[in-house]
């Protein structure tokens, strides 16, 4: 993702009038870690609270983010929720996808071997009943699941709540996660807050989609605003 032209996933642009990535000076930002409000385990559940200040290249905050984690045993696993709340500081907020032709932005997660590779990839599996990475790079579903050819799965779910639901997803032989921005950029005035919901599975052996059905209808109502 570019935040008002900050580059703060550290590596190369890429620039389409060139047709490669190269390092452009003074654009790189940073994620500060400002601090954790709660690192707590009850009831079973391990919650973790995180406060984030977004920085441009010149140092200046551009944005402040509040981040929630729970993880929980469920059957076979785990699962992890994800809220996150994103507000515009100093002025407004343009998020915008990569300007590499995949288009891909958001909570992303690379596969690392034996799990997934580009030679033996994962086995994906969505919402709308596609197979395979190709056929569901790009496009809508709620949830989809990558089962490693060793074993094991993950899913990742989409909350109704999300700007865009359901939205498009990027997806490689190793890599997938939401794509909220692939239609276009999203902008905050100064003040706004984006919310943003999601949650995983993972789990020791490959489930059904009967199991991840259910498992969405669950999420669909969790309501919580904790970030």
């Amino acid at each position: 993702v570019h935040a008002n032209d900050a580059n703060l996933w550290g590596g190369g642009w890429y620039l389409p009038e060139k047709g490669r990535y190269e390092d452009v000076r003074g654009t790189h930002g940073v994620q500060r870690h400002d601090g954790f409000d709660e690192v707590d385990s009850r009831d079973g559940v391990a919650r973790v609270r995180e406060r984030v200040s977004w920085l441009d290249g010149a140092d200046k905050v551009i944005a402040t983010e509040r981040r929630a984690w729970d993880f929980e045993p469920c059957d076979g696993g785990y699962r992890w929720r994800i809220e996150t709340a994103i507000k515009a500081t100093g002025g407004p907020l343009t998020l915008g996808a990569t300007r590499a032709e995949a288009r891909y932005s958001g909570l992303q997660l690379r596969l690392g071997p034996p799990f997934g590779t580009v030679e033996a990839p994962a086995i994906f599996h969505c919402s709308e009943g596609r197979t395979g990475h190709e056929e569901i790079r790009k496009k809508q579903a709620v949830w989809v699941s990558a089962a490693g050819v060793g074993g094991g799965m993950i899913a990742l779910f989409d909350h109704p709540k999300n700007p865009r639901h359901p939205n498009r997803w990027h997806t490689r032989e190793n890599q997938f996660g939401t794509a909220p921005l692939m239609d276009g950029d999203q902008i905050l005035a100064e003040g706004e807050t984006l919310r943003l919901h999601y949650r995983f599975l993972v789990l020791d052996d490959p489930v059904g989609a009967e199991r991840l059905h259910g498992e969405f209808a669950d999420f669909s109502v969790d309501m919580r605003e904790e970030a």
